[in-house]
């Protein structure tokens, strides 16, 4: 069975990895993507019951800020789950899915098939807006989806207010290619020709930001 290696990325400031790693975050072992998938869904879980307790105690600056209103909001969904459905759909998030039902964790996952070109539409916006916690799994194709990467604009938005709290997941992908927009992230975000220096330059950006997260690093490893 293929296995891959789970580990925390070590690039992030250290008092928010501090606070991940307090809050139940385990060691890097080696995983099966149903089992990645399974023991990330137990941590969504944990982080949504700690959240709910105590929001002033967690060390993740957009959620310190947030105001007793905020924290008494009702979120449709616990977990937004934000992927390309090209390299992952079928593999990794379809057993974090699964996962998180299992937890008993709300989670919003688009099956749309989306006409290329398309508009974000407004209620996945919404959907995101509602979304308490959110999954980046940022993939090889990622970067080539103008869906995912105006997804990604609106979660790191939400992120950076109140109680939401984005989590990046590095599917097969380094977080230096992500942050810095090179390797297959790079050539991915370069087949946006026909779009405007600003929108990609607010991609690049929102990439940026969501690499300097801390989250999980999933490689390829061969077995034993």
């Amino acid at each position: 069975m293929e296995k891959r290696k789970r580990e925390w990325t070590n690039e992030n400031e250290e008092v928010s990895l501090a606070g991940v790693k307090k809050h139940g975050f385990g060691n890097p072992n080696s995983l099966s993507d149903s089992q990645l998938a399974s023991s990330l869904a137990n941590q969504s879980k944990r982080k949504r019951e700690w959240s709910n307790e105590d929001p002033s105690s967690t060390s993740i600056p957009s959620m310190a800020s947030s105001s007793s209103n905020d924290h008494n909001k009702s979120y449709q969904y616990d977990v937004f789950l934000s992927f390309s459905g090209e390299d992952t759909r079928k593999t990794f998030v379809d057993h974090l899915y699964a996962a998180l039902d299992q937890h008993g964790i709300s989670t919003f996952k688009d099956d749309e098939k989306l006409e290329k070109g398309k508009k974000i539409k407004d209620d996945l916006l919404q959907s995101i807006e509602e979304s308490r916690l959110y999954i980046i799994v940022l993939s090889k194709s990622y970067a080539a989806s103008s869906w995912c990467l105006n997804e990604l604009l609106k979660i790191m938005e939400c992120h950076k207010m109140n109680e939401h709290t984005a989590f990046p997941v590095f599917y097969d992908v380094d977080p230096s290619d992500v942050r810095k927009q090179s390797g297959s992230v790079g050539e991915a975000l370069a087949k946006h020709t026909n779009k405007t220096k600003s929108e990609v330059d607010k991609w690049r950006e929102a990439l940026t930001e969501a690499a300097n997260l801390s989250g999980w690093n999933v490689k390829n490893i061969a077995d034993g």
